[in-house]
């Protein structure tokens, strides 16, 4: 017969298997189902004081006195290619149609799309002024991202809200979408994007890119 203190250490090592059994599954459930792409979230304090330099060092770049355009343009492009993530916004404006890119022609694509942002705003940026830029605040967007949200001084009229969606790529703060009053430019660029595929295919996409870029030319700041 077995003894009631027998039974009784049964039943704690029972217990005690289960408990152990449940935090194994537990975390072999955390690790099965987390996202590959996972990554921490930036710092609120850090994304703010990311922009702010960003912001100096474009002021800096397009308004350089005594420096050819060509010095310009290229300062401001490296600010681009290190400030913001262009492959990621890139490959969200075309959609679901990046996969049918070859990787040849998704890295033409990629160089395509660059050029035609920075040909597109640059020239609205000549007269840019960081004294009216304001970093107002910072908080979480979605599941990876901090959107920091600024002020833009305008002449004779209520300063433009912007939000800079900012993420850790491999460390380093970058900018994967701008928000305008309330509209992304990354979505915004995909819909005008989609009706040229819709029309020309990914080919003629890249043909309206290439066109727009030699067309555009970077002005002077004024």
């Amino acid at each position: 017969m077995v003894s009631s203190q027998t039974l009784i250490s049964q039943h704690n090592y029972a217990a005690r298997a289960l408990r152990w059994f449940a935090l194994v599954l537990v975390f072999a459930l955390t690790v099965l189902f987390t996202p590959a792409d996972a990554a921490e979230r930036p710092d609120a304090e850090r994304a703010k004081a990311f922009m702010n330099q960003l912001v100096k060092d474009a002021g800096a770049a397009l308004t350089a006195k005594g420096q050819r355009l060509e010095h310009r343009e290229q300062k401001f492009r490296a600010l681009l290619r290190d400030g913001f993530d262009m492959s990621f916004i890139a490959r969200v404006a075309l959609g679901k149609r990046w996969r049918t890119l070859a990787p040849p022609e998704q890295k033409i694509y990629i160089d395509l799309f660059s050029r035609f942002v920075l040909s597109t705003y640059a020239p609205r940026l000549g007269g840019f002024d960081p004294a009216r830029f304001h970093v107002t605040d910072a908080s979480p967007k979605g599941r990876r991202d901090m959107l920091v949200k600024t002020d833009i001084e305008q002449d004779g009229g209520s300063a433009v809200k912007a939000g800079w969606r900012v993420r850790l790529v491999d460390g380093k703060h970058k900018i994967v979408d701008i928000i305008v009053e309330g509209i992304s430019m990354t979505l915004n660029q995909r819909r005008e994007f989609g009706s040229v595929v819709q029309k020309g295919g990914v080919s003629g996409l890249m043909e309206m890119l290439r066109a727009r870029t030699e067309r555009l030319s970077v002005e002077p700041p004024s």
